[in-house]
């Protein structure tokens, strides 16, 4: 199942069948329940990308069985580029509504009227799909007629406003809807009423693409995400060159990203498991980078050739200043032999300490977050000022409360006094429906080391219902 940025949940299905997600009974890894259906994750927009079956004995799985549709025309978590034209059976009992539930607008379009062609007669009656041209009514005396101005034509099904869409349709009746978002197809019916839900997205847009540099060399975070190309020295890496490539899409959801990197064929950057790995980039050098994403309805979005500088990180070594020669004394004349006069040595005072000429301060983007779409990235900012004159070069590392530490430790180069900042990311899960709080600081391997406040953050994973 995939869901818009969250990329993909597994789950097990064990049993049902009837072709919508509510028949499907399955066992969910997050919390281990096995009581939840597949539309715990359809109704709350997850959309299935691919089923695995196994077949076998003595497994303790019933067999997927058939089932007869309550709608026809779309199937229960499918997903379109196109308008969906919603069908009702004429065998069908009971009421069936179509209801917008998320994503997109505009005016959806009705594919027929869902009532009967009116009939002219003497006497014009208003219905929701005639439009009489006179006032019904009569004279006060005779027989009572109405003179029309002109024959009522049966219409379409008025146009509904824009906005979500909410349309009830009889036994029989069909309705197209083409706007953007997701949609249910609520049909009930028996005594006590059953209801059963089909869900389906509708999707036009393509995902919307972004590069983000994960090693700037000097001065503050650059973001070369949803915008054109960018002149070279926008974006300046330490060698080995690292970038983020994301991929976002609210409706049906990213199914695969592709990169290319300088120019070369294009690669998968996506897999079953993840969308987020690092690239990297190892030359010192200019560079470019494309990305390509499509989403689960087949809509495509690229970005071509972003260009990046790649820099050594590494300082050259100063040389070594060359000798002075002393000028040779000649010895002094001997002075006659006297017996000193003992005096007394002053205490040395104590060293008065230098002040490390640095101050860190740290953030964290969100938080406080509740979701129902785990896992979460936290991205952490640290502002590390300078009030030194020298050149210095310093080397740092994240600390976060889990107690996980860099196996690396990169390091910030200062000319002068000023300021820089660095990033860090750190993509979590909850227990379900339980807060984590956790934290980020920054520390400066100086001596003596300079620390950062923590960077606080609340992390809430929900499992279930519809947010």
């Amino acid at each position: 199942m995939i869901r818009g940025q969250t990329g993909s949940h597994f789950v097990v299905v064990t049993q049902g069948g009837g072709g919508e997600a509510d028949g499907y009974t399955i066992t969910d890894p997050w919390d281990g329940s096995t009581t939840k259906t597949l539309g715990s994750y359809t109704n709350v927009g997850y959309n299935p990308l691919w089923i695995v079956t196994y077949n076998g004995a003595g497994k303790n799985c019933a067999r997927l069985v058939p089932g007869t549709p309550s709608v026809q025309g779309v199937k229960d978590g499918s997903v379109h580029q196109g308008g969906v034209t919603v069908s009702v059976p004429p065998s069908s009992s009971g009421d069936t509504t179509v209801q917008q539930v998320g994503g997109g607008s505009g005016t959806p379009s009705p594919a027929a009227t869902p009532t009967p062609t009116p009939t002219p007669t003497g006497t014009p009656t208003a219905t929701p799909t005639a439009i009489p041209t006179a006032t019904p009514g009569g004279t006060p005396s005779g027989t009572a007629t109405a003179t029309p101005t002109a024959t009522p034509t049966a219409t379409a099904a008025p146009t509904p406003a824009r906005g979500p869409v909410l349309v009830h349709l009889r036994p029989g009746a069909r309705y197209t809807v083409s706007a953007d978002g997701i949609y249910l197809v609520i049909s009930c019916a028996g005594s006590p009423p059953r209801c059963r839900i089909v869900k389906f997205t509708i999707d036009h847009t393509a995902p919307v693409l972004g590069l983000r540099p994960l090693n700037v060399h000097v001065g503050p975070i650059h973001t070369m995400a949803f915008r054109p190309a960018a002149a070279p020295a926008d974006v300046v890496l330490d060698r080995p060159g690292r970038l983020s490539l994301a991929a976002a899409d609210t409706l049906s959801g990213v199914a695969s990203v592709q990169y290319r990197l300088d120019g070369s064929d294009w690669t998968p950057y996506s897999d079953d498991v993840s969308f987020g790995r690092p690239l990297v980039a190892g030359t010192v050098g200019t560079h470019t980078v494309s990305i390509r994403a499509t989403d689960l309805a087949g809509n495509v979005a690229e970005l071509d050739d972003q260009p990046f500088q790649v820099v050594d990180s590494t300082p050259s070594p100063s040389p070594s200043p060359t000798p002075t020669p002393t000028p040779t004394r000649r010895p002094a004349p001997p002075q006659p032999t006297t017996t000193p006069t003992p005096t007394q040595t002053p205490a040395t005072p104590a060293p008065t300490p230098t002040p490390i000429p640095f101050r860190v301060s740290a953030t964290v983007d969100q938080t406080s977050v509740t979701t129902f779409s785990c896992p979460v990235t936290f991205t952490f900012t640290a502002t590390i000022t300078y009030t030194g004159s020298a050149p210095v070069q310093v080397p740092y590392t994240w600390l976060r409360s889990d107690g996980a530490t860099l196996s690396t430790n990169p390091s910030v180069s200062f000319t002068g006094p000023g300021s820089q900042q660095v990033q860090i990311t750190w993509q979590l899960s909850s227990d379900a429906n339980t807060t984590f709080t956790g934290w980020e600081q920054l520390k400066l391997l100086t001596s003596p080391a300079a620390l950062s406040n923590q960077a606080t953050f609340n992390l809430t994973c929900e499992v279930g219902g519809i947010p």
